[in-house]
């Protein structure tokens, strides 16, 4: 017959090895999903990073945005050893010097969509960089570069050694305290699992209805209270950082839309998209409208004798002395290469002539360290003292245009409002 003693050992030995093997299955379990969903994570940050990568160099491109952007997406990624761009038949590494990783990236060049590869140097999550091209049929996407993140491994296996820690301490939990606590925390790290597979769910939802930046942010802030792991939490709070560079960039790009860089002056963009609310104002209040149209003299003489470096400098402190002559109901327009309109709601050309005037006064005074004094021309028109109806804006344009011309072919240096002025 069996002992109490032995029946005990043997089946306190034998609950020991289910629930180790229990654990163990459950660890194996748990690790394969957290490296499925750290490989689904990496996807989408470099997803997201590719996106907002793509948007502002379709805006803008030159090889120092590039440089910079990359640099910043290295900095804000701390699990990035290395930042890969292909774009414009161009190749961009950041950190640079690091093109012996290049053979790397040729495993990118054949994805046609975003792919994780695993590689002795880390994980590189490859995303390639369509564009929309359409002709008179059909609309079709088409490639036109490539971005790409090289991962390090530390990361995820850090999670896993920590993860792996956290069931050891839950089996020792579970043999002191029994299966509740055990099967508390299952649900506990299941509910983790959800919170955050349903945030990057509700993410790409609003991505495919173009509410992302004004709906996402609230989205993942939720989500954040709802964890109760470190790791998760770090992984909603990354792409949270994610989310708030690119709105900081969306914004940045929305006003380089509507302003002259150099200037600081409105351009030809947001002339178009306010003139016919300007011109509406005006028809339906009769409010005066005038409009003067300058240009520096002699500008060209300017680039060719003391390079384009003077030139800007020259546009840029009179961007500077015209903002600071107007009113913040007036707008200032880059209209050409050294051309500017003024547009002057509510106000009779007469009093646009001493505003003019005075700007001309001011930019004549500055030294440029040329030898001589810089001026410039320029052109007034009004309603309605020009025209008796204003039809658009461009009826007044092509009167302060030509006496422009009039001011040019007398002389320069000077400001005309009548057309028979000499």
């Amino acid at each position: 017959m069996e002992s109490i003693r032995k029946f005990l050992i043997k089946h306190s030995v034998l609950i020991f090895v289910l629930a180790v093997g229990s654990v163990a299955i459950l660890s194996f379990l748990s690790v394969t999903n957290l490296s499925s969903l750290y490989e689904r994570h990496l996807r989408y940050i470099t997803t997201l990073a590719g996106r907002n990568l793509h948007y502002t160099f379709s805006i803008y491109y030159n090889d120092m945005l590039v440089k910079q952007n990359l640099k910043t997406l290295k900095e804000e990624i701390k699990s990035a050893q290395l930042v890969y761009l292909q774009l414009a038949s161009k190749e961009y590494f950041y950190p640079e010097g690091k093109e012996d990783y290049q053979k790397l990236f040729e495993l990118c060049k054949t994805a046609s969509s975003d792919e994780v590869f695993h590689t002795e140097r880390g994980i590189l999550v490859c995303y390639p960089l369509y564009g929309e091209f359409a002709s008179q049929f059909i609309t079709e996407n088409r490639k036109e570069g490539l971005f790409a993140v090289l991962y390090s491994k530390k990361t995820i296996d850090t999670l896993i050694i920590q993860w792996l820690f956290q069931d050891i301490v839950l089996f020792i939990i579970f043999a002191i305290l029994g299966g509740f606590l055990f099967f508390d925390m299952l649900l506990r790290i299941n509910r983790n699992f959800n919170t955050l597979n349903s945030m990057i769910t509700h993410i790409e939802r609003l991505l495919e209805e173009k509410k992302f930046l004004s709906d996402s942010e609230n989205a993942v802030k939720q989500c954040l209270y709802q964890f109760s792991f470190k790791e998760f939490q770090n992984a909603g709070q990354l792409i949270g950082k994610l989310i708030k560079r690119i709105a900081k960039l969306t914004e940045e790009l929305q006003r380089q839309a509507i302003k002259d860089s150099l200037t600081n002056l409105y351009n030809r963009n947001y002339l178009n998209q306010f003139v016919n609310k300007i011109v509406g104002i005006v028809q339906r209040q009769k409010f005066p409208l005038s409009i003067a149209m300058l240009d520096i003299d002699d500008f060209k003489l300017v680039n060719d004798t003391f390079g384009h470096l003077k030139g800007d400098e020259v546009l840029k402190s009179w961007g500077e002395i015209i903002l600071g002559s107007i009113r913040n109901s007036d707008i200032a327009v880059r209209y050409g290469g050294e051309e500017v309109l003024l547009v002057f709601p509510n106000t009779k050309k007469e009093a646009v002539f001493y505003i003019v005037d005075r700007i001309k006064k001011k930019f004549s005074e500055v030294d440029f360290g040329i030898g001589k004094k810089i001026t410039f021309s320029a052109g007034v028109a009004g309603f309605p003292e020009d025209i008796p109806e204003l039809r658009s804006l461009g009826d007044l344009i092509e009167i302060a245009d030509r006496r422009l011309y009039i001011a040019k072919k007398n002389g320069k240096n000077r400001i005309v409002i009548e057309d028979l002025e000499e």
